[in-house]
């Protein structure tokens, strides 16, 4: 099982966030904030006008809340984190830029197992064991 431990981002003085580099499609890197409160990843207009993906002709997503609420499409893409396999993962595309590329639960959380030491400013990746049975009390 593959684990790398990836250090916190400084994006201001005093302020850190969970930041990997990621591929989305077959070259365009760059860094993605892991949020365990988003349900959905995120994918702002502009990356995707960038990946050559066309507002049209993609399929309707739900309505996104919060700061970031808008109309969405679903899209999937390939993608990439370190050294583990790509694969194929859906996005919420947003018709707007006030949010950065979000990896949520649908779909990140779902295949990637990922646990803060937010004291340490580090979080880990794992890949999620599909088919782990969990013991009962």
């Amino acid at each position: 099982m593959k684990t790398f431990v990836v250090p916190y981002r400084q994006i201001s003085d005093n302020s850190y966030l969970p930041m990997v580099w990621v591929r989305l499609g077959l070259q365009h890197e760059l860094l993605a904030l892991v949020d365990t409160g988003a349900s959905v990843n995120v994918l702002p207009h502009s990356v995707g006008l960038q990946l050559g993906l066309d507002w049209n002709s993609s399929s309707d997503g739900p309505e996104i809340g919060g700061s970031i609420a808008g109309v969405s499409k679903k899209v999937k893409l390939l993608f990439k984190i370190r050294d583990f396999d790509a694969l194929e993962m859906e996005f919420c595309w947003l018709f707007h830029d006030r949010a950065r590329v979000i990896l949520g639960h649908d779909d990140f959380l779902k295949n990637f197992d990922v646990c803060f030491s937010t004291c340490n400013r580090v979080f880990s990746i794992t890949k999620s064991n599909v088919g782990l049975t969990i013991a009962g009390d």
